[in-house]
């Protein structure tokens, strides 16, 4: 996996502020694909300046992926609505995918997103971001962007956002 917080804080274009406010913010990783994040899952850790208590930034991680997609998880005849199956060609993991009042919660959840049509199970994004909790490696979705071509226009741009623009050659095409 690239680590895009730290190529940011190696960069000689950003300036001291942005790297000093970098410093304070979780880290931020590109994976290749699945197998890429199964593989570095277990030895994801924060940097030594980052690992201390008052700093939520040492307790977790943002992972993105590129062109995934998204399943539907069935137990019993039920669909599990707080959970999805992410999986490429390389191999697949599940995420716990929340809504708002639960925790690390989402606009909405993934049995919601179903609901209302803007997924289908067995769908593809473009882009997935999930958190990567260091202590239990357990991850949750951030966010999604169902096409490289939303019509929407984004209020602010996110922390993920802002760090991923910085290494515009990285992305896929």
């Amino acid at each position: 996996m690239l680590n895009l917080s730290q190529l940011a804080r190696q960069s000689k274009e950003l300036p001291l502020g942005l790297k000093l406010r970098e410093c304070f913010s979780p880290e931020t990783y590109i994976a290749r694909n699945v197998a890429d994040y199964k593989f570095e899952q277990d030895s994801l850790s924060p940097p030594r300046f980052k690992r201390t208590e008052f700093l939520p930034a040492g307790h977790y991680a943002f992972i993105i992926f590129y062109n995934v997609g998204i399943d539907a998880i069935v137990v019993n005849g039920e669909l599990e609505r707080t959970a999805a199956l992410i999986h490429d060609a390389s191999g697949q993991f599940v995420t716990l995918w929340t809504g708002l009042g639960e925790i690390f919660p989402t606009s909405k959840q993934y049995a919601q997103f179903l609901e209302d049509g803007d997924l289908k199970s067995r769908d593809f994004v473009y882009r997935l971001c999930v958190r990567h909790s260091y202590p239990g490696k357990t991850s949750y979705v951030v966010s999604i962007e169902k096409d490289k071509f939303t019509t929407k226009k984004k209020k602010e741009a996110t922390l993920v956002d802002r760090i991923s623009s910085l290494f515009p050659e990285l992305l896929p095409t």
